[in-house]
């Protein structure tokens, strides 16, 4: 069983909605019999590479909203991490681009890629790391097990970029609309960080009907 997912590391829910695939294939006792593909997606493409301003203010500036609304916001996306044991530290998030965060995965092979998605997902909302940083992104890649100087050349060219357009592209083609978007076996999909209980039921279904085929 394939489930592809579109998301993107500055994307709080995401984070969310990834443990809560883990947890479901976990219940089912899929989590063996699933290859998951990561599919890049950008909220932001025009983030700037270094923070020009805190999340805080980015909210407030994209829903038209006060600062004070903004960290209601904020403090209501804390706590649903909560509730599934990640830890979000609003105070040094770095808002920044992560186009070359996703370059970075799709030179990776699975066990790099699944290693380097997690960790991602951990540098920017617990570390509070600049994913835009070349340097910290070879970091990451090289605790993953990749060769440092193959990906630092391949940040300072245009290698994978046709990988991540084309993804970003299958996304608004199939009209996703936000993410995370799971889509599984090309059939079913599960638009958001929906509850455990229904990643369960549509798996399951998902994996009852690939089995009898």
């Amino acid at each position: 069983m394939k489930i592809e997912v579109w998301s993107d590391y500055n994307c709080p829910f995401c984070y969310i909605g990834k443990v809560h695939l883990e947890r479901a294939l976990a219940e089912l006792k899929l989590t063996d019999k699933v290859e998951i593909i990561y599919k890049a997606y950008q909220l932001d493409p025009s983030a700037p590479k270094i923070a020009r301003f805190s999340t805080a203010e980015g909210l407030a500036r994209k829903y038209a909203v006060s600062l004070e609304e903004a960290k209601a916001m904020m403090s209501n996306v804390v706590n649903k991490a909560k509730a599934v044991d990640l830890t979000y530290n609003y105070d040094l998030v770095q808002p920044t681009n992560t186009y070359d965060a996703h370059r970075v995965l799709k030179m990776a092979d699975k066990a790099q890629a699944k290693a380097l998605n997690a960790a991602f997902y951990d540098a920017y909302f617990t570390k509070g790391k600049n994913l835009a940083d070349y340097e910290v992104l070879i970091a990451f890649a090289s605790e993953a097990g990749m060769k440092k100087d193959e990906v630092k050349s391949m940040l300072h060219s245009d290698k994978f970029r046709a990988e991540v357009d084309a993804d970003i592209a299958e996304a608004k083609a199939i009209s996703v609309r936000g993410v995370p978007y799971f889509r599984i076996n090309k059939k079913s999909s599960i638009p958001g960080a929906k509850p455990i209980a229904d990643f369960v039921d549509v798996l399951r279904n998902a994996y009852v009907s690939e089995m009898g085929k």
